[in-house]
């Protein structure tokens, strides 16, 4: 919905626009989760397996990343290449700050306390804290980028 939206704050982008823009922000997120199950199997197996605290971190990185794909297309399009080009940096800026985020949940809490209660546990508030630490910094990003 942020991803669709995002496109459809100007009035002079057409459908045919919406909609390319709408099938890149859904490959990015596709692309995300396998980058996720790539760094993350053991985490992304427990999700498979119905682990709901590992499903609410991998949520809310999904969130964020709707979030910051709608925030990166919002606006008046110069071209289909420059807009390509912001928005791919918009989105290693992001992705940049997603890492920062991760790091900082093991600041706060050890990653093995925190694998404990996410794998071992199903600790689901330790899954919503970390999901809601990635909305929280994609919203200082979403301010930084633009209101949305």
């Amino acid at each position: 919905a942020f991803i669709f939206s995002g496109g459809m704050v100007e009035t002079d982008h057409g459908i045919l626009y919406n909609a390319v823009w709408f099938v890149l922000g859904q490959c990015v997120l596709v692309a995300l989760a396998f980058v996720y199950a790539k760094f993350s199997p053991a985490t992304f197996a427990r999700i498979a397996e119905g682990n709901m605290a590992c499903s609410l971190t991998f949520s809310g990185l999904l969130l964020s990343a709707g979030l910051a794909v709608g925030v990166a297309i919002r606006g008046s399009s110069e071209s289909m290449l420059a807009d390509l080009f912001n928005v791919g940096l918009s989105l290693l800026v992001w992705l940049a700050l997603m890492a920062v985020a991760w790091m900082f949940t093991w600041l706060l809490v050890p990653r093995s306390v925190t694998t404990k209660e996410l794998a071992l546990d199903n600790n689901w508030a330790a899954g919503l804290c970390i999901g809601l630490t990635f909305v929280a910094f994609t919203a200082a990003f979403v301010s930084v980028h633009g209101n949305f």
